[in-house]
């Protein structure tokens, strides 16, 4: 797992081995902004167990970006961004804006107390994807496996679910205030 708090930076990398903690000069050094944590270019060789990153940040920006089957972050105050090829993802964070996109896996869960969502998958269908916000926007660009269970909901915001022309699907809506639209027909 990585960890970022304030800014001091642990890492563990795939195979286990924890590197020491850096100081903040290290992470200048290294072209890390203070309170970031960045993953770029993680994946499996030949007969080596798929990686499942994850990331617990306090403070500040987290992004990761590559190949995994597993993706899960907790983030206090910052925004996330992943983009990740055929991972299951799970998001959770406080406050920030979460990004998320590309050939996702099965599973998609995000969660944001105070921020925006935005799921963009590409040219895969998803099975289950789970969306909140309490204060904040959900907009989500997916296909849909057959079967598939999508719940996206939000105290105040709005709600965007943007569907191939293709998919046939069953939706339902409600809300406390404001209006439903379902264009397209």
């Amino acid at each position: 797992p990585l960890t970022a708090i304030g800014v001091a930076l642990a890492v563990v990398d795939l195979a286990g081995v924890e590197h020491p903690r850096q100081h903040l000069g290290a992470a200048e050094r290294a072209g890390q902004q203070p309170g970031r944590v960045v993953v770029q270019g993680f994946g499996v060789g030949v007969g080596a167990a798929p990686p499942q990153p994850s990331a617990d940040n306090v403070s500040g920006r987290t992004t990761i970006a590559g190949a995994a089957d597993n993706v899960d972050i907790d983030s206090v105050s910052g925004d996330v961004e992943v983009t990740v090829n055929r991972a299951n993802v799970n998001i959770e964070s406080v406050s920030g804006t979460i990004r998320l996109s590309g050939r996702l896996g099965r599973e998609v869960s995000v969660e944001s107390v105070s921020g925006d969502v935005a799921v963009n998958v590409l040219d895969t269908a998803i099975e289950r994807l789970e969306g909140n916000s309490v204060s904040g926007d959900l907009d989500v660009r997916t296909a849909l496996a057959p079967q598939a269970r999508v719940k996206l909901e939000t105290v105040s915001g709005d709600v965007q679910l943007r569907l191939p022309r293709t998919v046939s699907a069953e939706i339902r809506g409600g809300s406390f205030s404001g209006p439903l639209r379902a264009p397209g027909g």
